[in-house]
């Protein structure tokens, strides 16, 4: 009866009360923190498999320009080399018309020319299709880096947003238990 009147059953009760909701709360939060390192792994891992994508990409970007550059080296080269070989065949028209005699031979030379000419423009046709193909696939790689990225960036988003979704619930269950 004195200890019905002093209040202490209730207070005994309250307290019993309290200590279960602590209990309930601490096995949530350790739910909630194995939950969060299985998260931090997978982005761990997640940053990993970005890195060695960026470096791929970095890698084939180098060697999509090497490629390049050797392109355009061949590429001016031909040029050059069908510039040389235009000169060679005016220069053999010129000669040909002051040497009657030596007119077959030339006109022969010049068809040879011609033919040589018209290899090397096909080579240089190539070369120009090989380049722009090159080119095309440099910008699909790129745009698949970007999307791997935002992708990663999306998943650290919502792994922040549930992170302090979960904290609010927990300050909010500790709030309400006082």
């Amino acid at each position: 009866l004195l200890k019905e009147v002093a209040g202490t059953n209730v207070y005994e009760e309250k307290k019993e009360e309290s200590l279960k909701i602590m209990k309930e709360s601490d096995s949530k939060m350790t739910e909630i923190k194995k939950n969060l390192d299985m998260i931090e792994d997978r982005l761990a891992k997640l940053d990993a498999e970005k890195e060695e994508l960026s470096q791929y990409y970095n890698l084939d970007k180098d060697r999509r320009s090497l490629q390049h550059a050797i392109l355009t080296q061949k590429t001016r080269e031909l040029h050059e080399g069908i510039q040389a070989l235009e000169h060679e065949r005016n220069t053999l028209r010129t000669n040909s018309s002051q040497a009657g005699n030596d007119r077959a031979k030339s006109e022969n030379q010049i068809i040879e020319l011609e033919r040589k000419i018209e290899t090397l423009s096909t080579v240089q046709k190539n070369l120009q299709t090989k380049k722009e193909t090159l080119e095309a696939e440099e910008k699909l790689k790129s745009k698949a880096v970007l999307k791997q990225e935002l992708i990663v960036q999306g998943q650290r988003e919502r792994f922040e947003k549930d992170s302090k979704e979960q904290e609010s619930k927990k300050s909010g269950k500790v709030q309400t238990a006082i």
